[in-house]
């Protein structure tokens, strides 16, 4: 079983080694490489401020909001269209039935 695990280490450090060249190479098209304060950050921490940069961006746009309200307000209109007429029964108090 050791053999197993050796192998499953030695593929992930050849993966390690691809992505540290794929980094490098991207720095330096991006003209630079990184600076020396986010060299000597743990990759716990560089990860973790990555999902925090991540979670901060994106939203959606005030158009997208208001396609999507209208896309709601139709969808509810077409399901309240369709659904049978709700009678309450006078002198009961609880949910209403159906009647069909």
């Amino acid at each position: 079983m050791a053999t197993g695990i050796d192998e499953i280490i030695l593929q992930l450090e050849e993966q390690r080694d691809a992505i540290d060249r794929a980094l490098a190479a991207l720095r330096e098209v991006e003209g630079g490489s990184a600076p020396a304060a986010e060299k000597t950050v743990a990759p716990k921490k560089a990860a973790a401020k990555a999902v925090e940069k991540k979670r901060k961006g994106g939203g959606m746009s005030p158009e997208g909001k208001a396609r999507l309200i209208a896309a709601l307000k139709a969808r509810w209109a077409a399901k309240k269209a369709t659904e049978p007429v709700v009678a309450k029964v006078p002198g009961k108090r609880g949910r209403p039935r159906k009647t069909a």
